[in-house]
């Protein structure tokens, strides 16, 4: 499983809904909630490790932002006890739980994801953890969470640094190292409750850090330059849009055009002007023509536009569509298409109703081009 996403894949909405509703119970129990996240997926053959990265790391920040609101509320009264009896005490026992995890995640979670975040591995992990848990749990409950010292801070910050590793769940970890540091089990509990908040906030205030200082990518970043441009003059004033709108090119040409021989707009001559601007062979269309002369800005490219031809948008469904055209094409089967249809003229009359648009792989599809 790769952890570097292509570009352009979209996430399912139905597959985002998933993955959160695991991700919250993920976190409160003693299961790793991104081993989870990332095993799913895998085993249901989603494509979720070749998103959009910059998509992934979007989606992980709303789901650990999600998390902590959710620990926040079902926690609020712990939380306001916790709040109301701070002290120099607790705050340095929070600094050294928290210290690890930081130290550790901000220089190292991008490595640790990309070496240890294969399924083989999270699998391991999740092994590795539970005989952590069953060997720690094997310590006496002599100790409550009040007794708490520097050394039981650090080792519950030390086990939540191991959490970065996928398959190493943080609630688990910190579980083990109460446990072994002989607290009781319902203070074990507690005493990972309250090391997870600030640690779930950081990483969630570190991952949208991150998101903002990278930015968007280069095409979406100019996409989005160029639709504040277009809206700010539509407003404003449309006609200085003179080489960025289509119409408004075609509108200052013949404007032009009709000042230079004083005709009128409904003259034969202008509709033919409207017309050859719209000629699809190269050497006579005007379009084209303001193009050589630097008339206008275009966004695609004419290799770009060869491309689309033959080869439809691998992340929508007009890669179902285009697989099962070709696939017809080549056995000679007559067939019908439209947006969400998908037909063989046979005396079956076999259909496949596509409604996502962004669904570029359905198994439905794959049976009937399997068939043909």
């Amino acid at each position: 499983m790769s952890a570097r996403g292509s570009a352009g894949r979209k996430l399912n909405v139905g597959q985002a809904i998933a993955l959160g509703a695991l991700h919250g119970p993920a976190e409160l129990l003693p299961i790793s909630s991104s081993g989870h996240v990332a095993l799913i997926p895998w085993l249901l053959h989603w494509d979720y490790d070749q998103l959009d990265d910059e998509l992934r790391k979007s989606f992980e920040v709303v789901v650990h932002a999600g998390t902590a609101a959710a620990l926040l509320i079902t926690l609020r009264d712990e939380v306001d006890e916790a709040v109301r009896g701070l002290n120099a005490r607790r705050l340095a026992l929070i600094a050294l739980s928290f210290a690890p995890p930081a130290v550790v995640g901000y220089s190292l979670e991008r490595p640790i994801e990309r070496r240890f975040g294969t399924p083989p591995t999270i699998a391991a992990a999740l092994v590795i953890g539970a005989i952590a848990m069953a060997w720690s749990d094997r310590a006496a409950q002599e100790r409550t969470h009040s007794e708490a010292g520097a050394a039981d801070a650090l080792w519950l910050g030390i086990a939540q640094a191991c959490a970065l590793v996928p398959g190493i769940s943080r609630n688990g970890a910190t579980l083990a190292a109460a446990r072994a540091r002989r607290f009781t089990r319902e203070d074990a509990n507690r005493l990972s409750r309250h090391a997870a908040l600030p640690v779930i906030a950081g990483a969630t205030a570190l991952k949208g850090w991150r998101l903002k200082r990278r930015g968007l990518p280069p095409l979406e970043q100019r996409a989005l330059e160029m639709w504040e441009h277009v809206m700010t003059h539509l407003e404003d004033d449309p006609l200085k849009l003179r080489t960025e709108v289509d119409w408004v090119i075609k509108y200052h040409m013949i404007e032009a055009y009709r000042k230079r021989h004083d005709l009128p707009l409904t003259h034969p001559r202008v509709a033919l002007l409207d017309l050859s601007y719209h000629d699809v062979t190269r050497a006579r269309s005007l379009y084209y023509l303001l193009e050589r002369r630097g008339r206008l800005q275009r966004t695609v490219h004419d290799s770009d536009i060869d491309t689309a031809v033959t080869t439809p948008p691998q992340t929508t469904r007009a890669r179902l569509r285009g697989a099962f055209i070709k696939r017809a094409k080549e056995r000679k089967r007559d067939y019908t298409v439209d947006w969400v249809h998908l037909k063989l003229n046979d005396q079956a009359q076999r259909t496949v109703l596509c409604k996502d648009p962004f669904k570029a792989r359905d198994d439905r599809v794959e049976r009937l081009i399997s068939s043909l």
